[in-house]
């Protein structure tokens, strides 16, 4: 099932590639609550994201930790990161879109 156009994609793989994950609306979500399909089926989405995509968000915050806590790194909206920055890929817990009842720590 493809994305809303207004989605945040977070991919398995570098270059946009393997599984995606997509989050429309404002929020907080642990990623280890979400999983991967494929073998093994118990994968899940904590410590797996090495691409995203952010187009029409205000902005999305990425966090080693859940529940959105740890060291984290705030992405402005319309950018395509076809590499994780130094020292995020695949190790991103819990994500944050902000809205209007919704702020990022």
């Amino acid at each position: 099932m493809p994305c809303y156009d207004t989605a945040l994609r977070l991919y398995e793989d570098t270059n946009f590639s393997g599984k995606i994950l997509c989050f429309v609306g404002e929020g907080i979500a642990n990623l280890d609550n979400y999983r991967r399909s494929g073998f093994p089926f118990y994968r899940s989405w904590n410590d797996a994201v090495s691409s995203f995509r952010t187009p029409n968000l205000a902005s999305v915050t990425l966090y080693k930790d859940r529940n959105a806590s740890g060291v984290r790194m705030r992405f402005s909206a319309d950018w395509d990161y076809e590499t994780m920055p130094p020292y995020w890929n695949d190790v991103v817990s819990s994500v944050c879109i902000p809205g209007w009842n919704t702020t990022c720590p």
